[in-house]
């Protein structure tokens, strides 16, 4: 824990500052002979510059073990996109959701459609041409009309009317809205695609720093993690001699380097902030589809005769909301992991 090391930080300045006490008093103390004030007199300065590498050394322990939490953290961030594009690929909502708002793909309308228009008054009709026979609104207003003022048996008519009277409700009342449930999913998925670039260009990024150059999914396919650490240990144990060989005031060169590792996992959390925004936002979207879904006016009287895609769709959406509160959340970097990042926990 991060209190654990300063405090092992503060018994070591504390030994050192002793030390320096113990030594300043020698200086005035009338039995120290010349030889031995002056040997006190450069103990001191050099303790005084030790004080200096001290610091600098355990601020490097947080800064080298934020950043190889940040490793884990980019690696935990990537799996859960990768569960998301899967999410986005196996959704059904897509095919079931050009199927529910077209009542043209349901076979007991177009059945109907089709006797109805056998029936209509004119022997000789006009043919609706097939882009408009295809087209939801127009194919289920010509199919009412023919209903009203086509020929043949009117008993017959209003009996195929009313096998079809929920279908034709529920697609002209939910038409709109299921496209907008189509097109938001097709947003999120597009969003996921573009978040998964980005944590393959922050992964480059980020590991550059420490001179591993190879992708995320190089390093992932292969299990390469224990070089990526050997990478880390090896850039901080450069900057570790050089503090040693240092004289008390750092040099540019580790200056550099430590900011480096620092700037790197600042831009890491803003990543992680970006993430989680959009696992918030796809949350939000998939309460909002599912309140579509549920506020069809007449779901209790047309219960039976609903298409089953409508149950398999709302159950769809009820299991995307709990993956996105569970599984595609990162909670933990809420917790321990991100403490871990933001403040150092060294092991």
């Amino acid at each position: 824990m991060r209190l654990n090391i300063e405090k092992e930080k503060e018994i070591r300045l504390k030994e050192i500052n002793r030390t320096i006490v113990f030594l300043e008093s020698s200086l005035i103390d009338h039995y120290t002979n010349l030889e031995e004030k002056l040997s006190s007199l450069i103990e001191i300065r050099r303790l005084e510059k030790e004080i200096k590498k001290v610091e600098y050394q355990f601020d490097l322990k947080f800064t080298k073990f934020r950043y190889k939490k940040g490793i884990e953290v980019l690696k935990m961030v990537y799996e859960k996109i990768l569960s998301l594009d899967h999410h986005f690929a196996t959704l059904r909502s897509f095919q079931d959701i050009s199927t529910l708002s077209n009542p043209n793909s349901y076979p007991e309308f177009v059945k109907i459609k089709e006797s109805l228009k056998s029936h209509t008054k004119s022997k000789d009709p006009i043919r609706l041409p097939a882009f408009l026979d295809n087209n939801p609104l127009v194919s289920m207003g010509y199919t009412v009309v023919s209903s009203f003022f086509g020929t043949g048996n009117k008993k017959k008519r209003k009996s195929e009317l009313s096998k079809i009277s929920c279908l034709l409700d529920f697609t002209l009342s939910m038409n709109s809205d299921l496209k907008t449930i189509y097109y938001e999913t097709d947003f999120l998925k597009l969003t996921n695609d573009d978040l998964r670039k980005d944590c393959l260009q922050m992964f480059s990024d980020y590991i550059k720093v420490i001179d591993y150059n190879y992708s995320l999914e190089y390093c992932r396919e292969r299990d390469d993690w224990d070089k990526v650490f050997k990478s880390l240990y090896r850039y901080i144990e450069s900057i570790e001699d050089q503090i040693i060989r240092s004289s008390g005031k750092l040099s540019y060169e580790v200056i550099h380097d430590v900011n480096s590792l620092e700037f790197s996992v600042y831009k890491l959390l803003k990543f992680v902030d970006e993430y989680s925004n959009f696992i918030h936002q796809g949350e939000k979207y998939y309460q909002k589809f599912l309140t579509i879904l549920q506020g069809y006016k007449n779901k209790e009287v047309c219960i039976e005769d609903l298409p089953k895609q409508y149950s398999e769709l709302e159950k769809e959406i009820k299991t995307s909301i709990d993956k996105f509160e569970t599984a595609y959340k990162i909670a933990e970097l809420r917790g321990t992991k991100l403490r871990d990042l933001l403040y150092g926990n060294p092991e």
